[in-house]
């Protein structure tokens, strides 16, 4: 459970430092541009360079987030299906457990009736054989 929530944790932090940057970056580009002491059109190819570069940064940054979440499908996935195959697995062996208990209860039960009948017929005088047939 842990390890879930400090995922989840590092998740939003990563968010947030990408959210962060490209903001950060756009501000900081339109500051030096704009601060700059250029002409209008050498402003406006330093804007489009600017543009070109964030535009590449924020691609770079989709394409590790895709990577990224990929990666942790796939691993959840796995996790799953190994949770999965072990609850099976659990329940598999708690059923042969419980068939088990079943048969060593019904062969209790047996050796409990067989010996009542055997304690119950010697006070009346039946012999253990006579016992045994009224038993079966």
């Amino acid at each position: 459970m842990a390890n879930s929530s400090q995922e989840v944790e590092e998740k939003r932090g990563s968010k947030d430092f990408v959210t962060g940057a490209l903001i950060g970056s756009f501000v900081g580009a339109a500051v030096a541009l704009l601060l700059a002491p250029k002409s209008g059109k050498e402003l406006r190819e330093d804007i489009g360079e600017q543009v070109s570069t964030i535009r590449g940064k924020a691609d770079g940054w989709r394409e590790l987030a895709s990577e990224k979440g990929n990666i942790i499908v796939s691993t959840a996935n796995e996790k799953s299906k190994q949770v999965r195959n072990l609850a099976v697995e659990k329940g598999e062996q708690l059923r042969v457990k419980g068939a088990q208990i079943k048969e060593n209860v019904k062969l209790k039960a047996q050796q409990f009736s067989k010996k009542s009948s055997n304690e119950v017929g010697m006070e009346e005088g039946v012999s253990s054989e006579e016992a045994d047939t009224v038993v079966e």
